[in-house]
């Protein structure tokens, strides 16, 4: 966040609140084992329903805000996950999720950033938490990039 023009002590402040949020949603996420089984892909409810579960996020104003404003039928993967969030969103004030939403841009652009962005995301996630030794070249990262957006991803070596 200190890239993204955050102070030290803005950034340190961000990243405790982005870690909360990640921890609140990860506990309440399906494992890696339970997201393989094909019976916990498909939790349909209406409206009412998905509002009993998390009523503390105003759900109508959201799918009327993206335009489905007659949506009869909601895919709720995992459920838990949608209370968990609801409440995140009425214990949180509105600056804690500016900053994460900030956070999740940052995050997910900084591979495809300029080097500095581009290193700082490896260091952490490739080589700190997967013991990556070397980052690939931004070629190839931008190929296997669009590869997988196309559906075509190659086989890990």
């Amino acid at each position: 966040m200190q890239l993204a023009g955050q102070d030290e002590e803005e950034a340190k402040t961000s990243a405790n609140n982005v870690l909360q949020l990640e921890t609140i949603f990860a506990i309440n996420n399906m494992t890696e084992e339970e997201s393989r089984d094909p019976r916990n892909s498909f939790y349909k409810m209406n409206l009412q329903e998905l509002i009993k579960i998390a009523p503390s996020f105003n759900w109508k104003n959201y799918f009327d805000a993206l335009g489905l404003k007659n949506t009869n039928e909601i895919n709720v993967v995992p459920p838990d996950f949608f209370g968990s969030f609801a409440e995140a969103v009425k214990h949180n004030q509105l600056d804690v999720w500016k900053n994460y939403l900030k956070w999740c841009v940052v995050n997910k652009a900084a591979p495809y950033m300029d080097d500095t962005y581009a290193n700082e995301n490896f260091n952490f996630f490739q080589r700190i938490l997967n013991g990556i030794t070397a980052m690939k070249p931004r070629l190839q990262r931008v190929l296997d990039a669009e590869q997988s957006y196309l559906g075509w991803a190659l086989a890990k070596e």
